[in-house]
């Protein structure tokens, strides 16, 4: 089983899914052959639409809508690959989507003042996810060579983004004077971020502590690498924007993922329900 269930993982990494997708689609089909064997006394090759819905139906009874509508779409994606068709699956209702979360206009200040003061590195890191809207790790991937700062204008060029992507994402005036200082000792490097001690690139883990660190000391909630990336989405939509740019510079593939960020925050709900008592 470890043999079919490891060649639909192949089939859905030659599609250009994501790791993280990936692993999250063999997750859900080894969570339900789990339960397949313990319900029906069956393996995965034996199961139909039937023991599909049975599952969903059940994960739907004890956990949130959005744990049973990802473990159908796993499991559609497996018959697809399978059978050569669909598994029809009925899924409960999302609950009612808001914009992802992304830091207010004070909060973003506090955090870039504060990695600004803690150096140029840092300033440089918060600014490529926060002013340009980098993925943690296409802007860990960088090479000094991909990044341009001049006079009047600059760029930064993710050349492998998700789903294998290129693009070219401008940096503003912000940007570039939170980028240039460090940019400027790491043209001979062959990493724009190093790794300790000089050794390889920084690692995601390595990143996640520089944010949480600066986050502490600008006393800032809710600081991890895609909430600045949030940042950035939201207030180009807020600042109008259209959603196709948005999602140029931001790399998505569809416009419906770009679209979230026109939804409202829980913050601007319950700003709403505040006003009812004024």
């Amino acid at each position: 089983m470890t043999d079919a269930i490891d060649g639909f993982a192949a089939a859905l990494q030659g599609r250009g899914l994501s790791p993280s997708t990936v692993a999250a689609y063999t997750g859900w089909l080894n969570r339900f052959q789990a339960w397949l064997q313990a319900s029906a006394g069956e393996d995965l090759p034996a199961a139909g639409q039937v023991d599909a819905q049975e599952y969903v139906s059940w994960l739907t009874a004890q956990r949130k809508p959005a744990t049973a509508i990802g473990a159908a779409d796993a499991l559609r994606a497996w018959s697809k690959w399978r059978e050569g068709r669909e598994w029809e699956i009925r899924t409960p209702q999302k609950e009612a989507a808001t914009a992802p979360k992304a830091l207010d206009k004070q909060a973003a200040y506090r955090l870039r003042r504060a990695a600004v003061q803690s150096g140029p590195r840092d300033a440089a890191l918060v600014a490529l996810l926060m002013l340009a809207g980098l993925r943690v790790s296409e802007a860990l991937a960088l090479r000094p060579e991909d990044v341009a700062i001049r006079e009047r204008s600059g760029q930064a060029v993710v050349r492998q983004g998700k789903g294998n992507k290129r693009r070219t994402v401008p940096l503003s005036t912000q940007a570039r004077e939170m980028v240039g200082p460090w940019l400027a000792g790491r043209q001979d490097q062959d990493w724009l971020f190093p790794g300790r001690h000089g050794q390889g690139r920084m690692t995601r883990q390595g990143a996640w502590e520089v944010l949480a660190t600066l986050a502490a000391r600008a006393r800032v909630e809710g600081v991890h690498p895609h909430a600045l990336r949030h940042t950035f989405g939201k207030g180009l939509v807020d600042a109008g924007v259209s959603l196709d740019r948005v999602a140029l510079l931001l790399g998505h593939s569809s416009l419906n993922t770009t679209a979230r960020y026109t939804r409202p925050t829980e913050e601007d709900l319950a700003a709403a329900v505040e006003r009812l008592g004024n």
